[in-house]
């Protein structure tokens, strides 16, 4: 993490998009068969320059001068790019993926803007064969009564941005953390289950909540005066791990800490560095440290929306003056109320008046950050107009869903 430190002559952002593909009646495309993910990757891999990764005969990923595609559990799309300087050069990165890989699709599939399948139950979406997957799979399922929904339904944009020293790491984590309700208000677009409303407007927001709290959630106790790098590393050496690397194949963690596993040894063998950096991956907080600060609290949604939460966290994160504001502000939401505020993101998104006058207040600064980065305010735009009308992304999918019913006509009002 201390190796992660730099000037801020040398910040950019990172972007990681997850999206669902899906065939023309809005089922999930399956890994396998004509058509399906795994001939997608190889066709991107054969016709754009991709470099395959497999695990047996199954390509799992794909590479390219620093931009990587990854799948999820259930076969989610997740693009990810170098990382950027400029708003503009995010959303330059975005439209040329999509761009690509909508050329790649075969008549009639679709990319969803949503954050959780609206039409298909997530039980039939199957798991891609990956092997650390076979053991989260059940690992999780035994903590949590939605983690297969969370890990097969759930689609998002993660944000990552970089730090100057340990202090400043952990102001950009309180802020993160202490404004996720707000970041999820915002995108919030998850309202529909199996065909049906969810009774929320975001899903993907309470999958996350019945995942595992050993990994998951707002950190209360690592904001704050108690952050350090040090600190963090003790809170991950504790969590339990799902996996490990050893012998060319993932095994079980049974339930051991990596800290035990550093002092105790499994079967004679201890990690390595390759070892702590695959723990890293299995702790999904709201956001997170490793050699950057990764935001993880937007959904899925509409590419303007997208490129607008870039937007607010470079506006919140990049300018001193919109840090120490947006710090001061998440500061004054102690744990009990963040988590009341997370719960009516979920269950309200912007509908809820406190969280949408917050989210006013939070684009305000954002805005100004912009501005004196040599940025234009104007990119925020589309998510200052979910504010001035109090509804989040969800409440057009609903209404669309009312308009439409579960046909083409609503597939296609809720594709890119």
């Amino acid at each position: 993490m201390e190796a992660g430190c730099k000037p801020a002559s040398r910040w950019r952002l990172g972007l990681e998009w997850e999206k669902e593909l899906v065939d023309p009646e809005g089922r999930r495309l399956p890994f396998f068969g004509p058509g399906g993910i795994r001939d997608l990757l190889l066709t991107l891999s054969r016709d754009c320059g991709w470099t395959a990764e497999y695990e047996g005969d199954n390509p799992v990923a794909l590479s390219r001068d620093g931009e990587a595609i990854t799948l999820e559990p259930g076969g989610q799309f997740e693009y990810s790019c170098p990382p950027k300087a400029t708003v503009a050069e995010a959303r330059d990165a975005l439209e040329a993926h999509w761009a690509e890989l909508r050329a790649h699709l075969q008549p009639g599939q679709r990319a969803l803007q949503t954050a959780y399948p609206p039409l298909q139950d997530v039980q039939e979406i199957g798991f891609v064969p990956k092997g650390r997957y076979g053991i989260m799979g059940p690992y999780l399922a035994e903590r949590g009564a939605l983690a297969h929904g969370m890990m097969k339904g759930t689609t998002s944009l993660q944000v990552t941005a970089d730090f100057d020293s340990e202090a400043d790491c952990g102001q950009k984590l309180d802020v993160a953390l202490g404004l996720a309700p707000v970041a999820m208000a915002l995108t919030a677009n998850s309202p529909l289950v199996s065909g049906r409303p969810a009774g929320v407007m975001s899903h993907r927001g309470r999958c996350w909540q019945a995942t595992d709290p050993a990994r998951t959630g707002l950190l209360a106790g690592l904001t704050g005066r108690t952050f350090s790098f040090a600190a963090y590393v003790d809170w991950i050496l504790d969590v339990p791990m799902m996996f490990y690397w050893r012998d060319g194949r993932y095994r079980p963690g049974l339930g051991r800490s990596f800290g035990a596993w550093m002092r105790e040894g499994i079967d004679g063998g201890y990690p390595d560095e390759s070892a702590w950096e695959t723990h890293l991956t299995s702790v999904f907080p709201e956001a997170r440290v490793k050699h950057f600060v990764e935001v993880r609290s937007m959904e899925n949604g509409p590419l303007e929306g997208l490129v607008a939460a870039v937007a607010l966290w470079k506006g919140l994160f990049y300018d001193a003056d919109a840090l120490a504001q947006s710090h001061a502000l998440a500061a004054d939401i102690d744990p009990d109320q963040r988590q009341r505020l997370q719960d009516a993101a979920i269950t309200s998104g912007l509908a809820d008046r406190d969280l949408c006058a917050l989210s006013a207040r939070v684009l305000s600064i954002a805005g100004e950050g912009l501005e004196r980065q040599g940025e234009s305010a104007s990119a925020l735009d589309a998510l200052r107009t979910r504010v001035e009308a109090g509804r989040s992304p969800g409440q057009d999918v609903l209404d669309a869903f009312d308009a439409h019913g579960p046909g083409a006509a609503f597939l296609d009002s809720i594709s890119y």
